[in-house]
């Protein structure tokens, strides 16, 4: 029986020719609408709190299971149109992240300002950075995050990213990401993080505005 567990879509890319990548963009949610995923995100200045990114435009969706995902994927319709979209940009990495077991993706709030925090970083002392992962979810849950998924081995569908782990938060508003990330509890386990990883990149993506 196929784990049904979340799977979410993460493209990162510079928008070389728009004329080229709007074809794309026009005939994508067409596409999307009938795939039972979500558009979550769309990002072109992701900021970005710790590490380095190249600037570009960030899109998050989820998808109900791995297969949807790929069944959209690689269907000959999307193909078609992915066509303009790898002739119009410059891809840096498209990949999925394996939601939490028992989870489902969150369903978009008209008027809701939710933003989705991206880490991605190498472990380069597990038993120290044991600590980080046992408190990272109970300091953010006073703030409203919520930790949708995390992957140590993320498949990658285009392009290239760095070995390690990345994992998907999921907060109410820019500022309670901000308090919590300022707070003196998470202050603590970042120390512990930062001497026990190597960052690459932690950044987050701004809401994405649903009509009521």
């Amino acid at each position: 029986m196929p784990d049904s567990r979340p799977t979410y879509f993460v493209a990162h890319f510079a928008i070389d020719d728009r004329e080229e990548y709007g074809r794309y963009e026009k005939a994508f949610f067409p596409l999307f609408s009938g795939t039972g995923g979500t558009f979550m995100a769309l990002d072109d200045e992701a900021p970005v709190l710790e590490g380095e990114r190249e600037p570009g435009r960030t899109v998050l969706l989820g998808y109900p299971s791995r297969e949807a995902l790929l069944e959209h994927w690689n269907s000959e319709p999307y193909q078609e149109i992915a066509r303009h979209r790898r002739a119009g940009t410059t891809t840096y990495s498209i990949f999925l992240l394996e939601g939490l077991k028992g989870s489902a993706v969150p369903e978009l709030e008209p008027g809701g300002e939710a933003v989705r925090l991206l880490a991605h970083f190498t472990i380069d002392d597990p038993e120290a950075f044991s600590a980080y992962e046992q408190g990272i979810v109970p300091s953010a849950a006073p703030f409203g995050g919520r930790l949708l998924a995390y992957d140590d081995d993320p498949e990658i569908l285009e392009g290239g990213r760095a070995p390690g782990r990345t994992a998907l938060l999921e907060f109410d508003s820019e500022e309670a990401l901000r308090q919590w990330w300022d707070s003196p509890g998470y202050r603590e386990l970042a120390a512990i993080r930062q001497a026990s990883t190597t960052t690459h990149s932690i950044c987050f993506l701004k809401a994405m505005r649903v009509a009521p």
